[in-house]
Formats: C-alpha cells, structure tokens, sequence
C-alpha cells in the first residue's frame, strides 16, 4: 500500500483516499500516517458528537494532520427550521444571533 501510494503521489497533484469509518477499522488509522492532509467527515445528525470527539482525538494521537471537517448529507431544510440559517445563504448572512459584525 505505502509503495502504491508514494507511486500515485509521485505521478499525480491529489490522490483521496476514502477509508471506511474510523472506529469500526483500523484501516483509516494505518492510511494518515501516509496522507499529507486528512479530512474528516460527518454525517449529520446521524454521528454522535461522543463518537467524533475520540474519533479527533485517535486521528491526533495517530499523527494525522487534520485539514478539516465536512458535513455530509446536511436536511438544509430542516437545519433552517432550528434557527441556523434560512437555507438559502451562508451562515454569517442569515445567522445575527451566531455571527455579529
């Protein structure tokens, strides 16, 4: 794996790797140690806020070096409802009470 990924970056600008989740395999553990930028993803309202907290924590003490965090499969809709934004513009336009000037 680590030739084959050396032999991608050598040949290619961006490589992504998808690796399945981080607490069900160590996998993802093994694949940040090569990865020059790891980012970690999220499914809303559907990962426990526990679960990304230790997953953060093992992908520090793992030596990832952690580019982000993505929200996947955001309901906009729904997220509008309680207050965050109207859905239809970033946070920081719709958001008063979160973001001020």
């Amino acid at each position: 794996m680590y030739g084959l990924l050396h032999q991608l970056s050598a040949n290619y600008d961006l490589v992504v790797l998808d690796s399945p989740p981080l607490l069900a395999v160590s996998d993802a553990l093994v694949l940040v140690r090569e990865a020059d930028r790891t980012i970690f993803v999220v499914r809303w309202e559907k990962t426990r806020r526990d679960f990304v907290t230790a997953s953060l924590r093992q992908l520090a003490e793992s030596g990832a070096k952690i580019a982000g965090l993505v929200m996947s499969q955001v309901d906009l809709k729904k997220q509008g409802r309680d207050g965050y934004t109207s859905g239809s513009g970033y946070y920081y336009g719709d958001s008063p009470k979160y973001y001020s000037d």
